[in-house]
């Protein structure tokens, strides 16, 4: 029997964190002091985890991501299998637990048991590591809130990371190699304890796909936003439902209407509406860097959906609607000659106007409106804009300007500005900061970066911080295990890992 203090190969059992179907789940640490996990099978597990193991280990040691936790070492405690894996604080399914219980203690209603902004980080951190597993062919095919490990840094930041990628992630059968959808209707799904409460509508039919992750991920956002399953139960889930003429329920909780659009989009019964990790990645990270979700059309060729921020909709049926009376005003309007000439002289007007007003106002590169082209995503636009401009006035520093955007697109996965101007930018996975004019005020290489009306916190690759202001001027050394702003937003008052405390004013 296992008990605190119990020793196998090397670690000890500090305590227990929680059992599922067929292991139990322990804090443990080795002889150097490093903290682990230590999940241990029930014996029975050993056959096929000794076989399944031994052919796919290295296939799952190759799953490396930020955001997706692998075991580091497996071996065996008697005849039950154990694997080493990185330490986390918990799972969600745990915290959403808790949180709930902490709601009905204090009597109050159970929605917005997430806020929005934690939501954005979780589906941030679980679609890039889906993403990953897209691109590697592979399909986790049972992402629920228990399988979503976490972990707070010294900010209490939270990092999600996907899990369970160990003997119970093969003995589920839920390795999918190529881009085969292969049927999984003799799989054994019962056998070993797929979570139907989460799974798709298509993986109730034997055929998972990677849409069939996003759809449980779907599934996740809706309990942890809700503190309920769409489907109220766990024994049938939402796509038997769909399967049977069922609807998605309504989305509770004062979270934004294009936020419950993109739940109720990954939710959606055919696996093409859905969209894909790539754009829910895209779309989050944006979320994050500027507090407003983009907008989410469809796209026919890939059945995929594409994120096109700020887009003007419009009622297809209105426009139909009123096709006619269109096509009446213009035949009207060139029924005549006169009309015509008016219609000839107009246009020239509107012209020459715009092409004055080009020439007079929009000289400089500083004098265009660029709120509207950066902080709404629309780069190109943005380009043509310029280029335009450079036509009518050619200018070497205009020149240079639209060269460092075109080279930023090119360059950066994500570029994302605020309302201040001030842009985030992606490269390698690493974060960085860049000016209106595309040039790189901070390079990017830190982990994380956080963004205020008077200074730029970032975070390294070790998990210590540091401060720029808003020039990219360095303040505070990424030095620290925490900052911390005062409440005028006067000084900063860094802790050393040591314990030491510095403070610095800000002018």
């Amino acid at each position: 029997m296992l008990d605190s203090g119990s020793r196998i190969d090397g670690y000890i059992l500090q305590s227990y964190l929680g059992s599922g179907s067929f292991a139990q789940v322990w804090k443990a640490h080795n002889d150097l002091g490093e903290e682990v996990a230590l999940k241990i099978y029930h014996e029975s597990a050993a056959d096929d985890f000794n076989l399944l193991m031994e052919r796919e280990y290295e296939e799952v040691m190759a799953l490396r991501h930020p955001n997706i936790i692998v075991p580091s070492k497996y071996g065996f405690f008697g005849k039950s299998p154990y694997l080493i894996c990185p330490l986390c604080d918990g799972n969600l399914n745990q915290l959403l637990n808790h949180r709930i219980l902490e709601l009905k203690k204090n009597k109050k209603d159970i929605e917005n048991v997430f806020t929005e902004s934690e939501l954005a980080l979780i589906l941030r951190d679980v679609s890039a590591g889906l993403e990953f597993l897209e691109n590697k062919k592979v399909v986790h095919h049972d992402i629920k809130p228990s399988n979503i490990l976490y972990k707070m840094d010294e900010n209490m930041n939270m990092q999600c990371f996907i899990s369970d990628f160990g003997a119970s992630y093969f003995m589920k059968k839920t390795l999918v190699k190529g881009s085969n959808k292969e049927d999984f209707s003799n799989s054994g799904y019962g056998t070993y304890g797929l979570s139907l409460g989460y799974a798709s509508p298509e993986v109730y039919k034997g055929k998972p796909q990677f849409a069939s992750d996003v759809f449980s991920l779907g599934v996740s956002i809706f309990e942890l936003a809700t503190g309920d399953l769409p489907s109220k139960t766990s024994n049938l889930g939402l796509g038997y439902l769909l399967n049977h003429d069922g609807e998605l329920p309504d989305i509770t909780g004062s979270f934004k209407s294009k936020f419950k659009d993109i739940i109720s989009r990954m939710l959606d019964k055919i696996p093409g509406n859905r969209p894909s990790a790539s754009t829910l990645h895209s779309m989050s990270t944006s979320f994050i860097a500027t507090g407003i979700w983009p907008e989410m059309s469809k796209i026919s060729t890939k059945g995929d959906l594409v994120y096109k921020p700020y887009t003007l909709q419009i009622d297809s049926n209105q426009s139909n609607t009123s096709s006619e009376h269109k096509y009446s005003f213009f035949n009207n309007l060139f029924s005549s000659k006169k009309n015509l000439y008016f219609l000839i002289a107009g246009v020239v007007v509107i012209i020459i106007t715009f092409l004055w007003n080009l020439r007079s106002d929009t000289k400089t590169f500083d004098d265009v409106t660029i709120k509207e082209f950066l902080f709404k995503g629309k780069y190109d636009d943005y380009v043509k804009q310029l280029e335009a401009i450079y036509k009518i006035h050619p200018d070497e520093k205009l020149r240079n300007n639209i060269g460092a955007i075109k080279s930023g697109i090119e360059r950066y996965s994500e570029i994302h500005f605020n309302q201040q101007g001030i842009g985030i930018v992606e490269e390698n996975g690493l974060f960085g900061i860049i000016d209106q004019e595309f040039k790189e005020v901070i390079k990017p290489e830190w982990r994380q970066i956080k963004v205020n009306s008077k200074l730029i916190f970032v975070k390294s690759i070790n998990d210590l911080y540091g401060a720029f202001d808003l020039q990219g001027r360095l303040l505070l050394k990424p030095e620290y295990s925490k900052i911390i702003l005062s409440d005028d937003a006067s000084s900063l008052e860094a802790i050393t890992k040591s314990g030491n405390h510095i403070s610095k004013s800000i002018n």
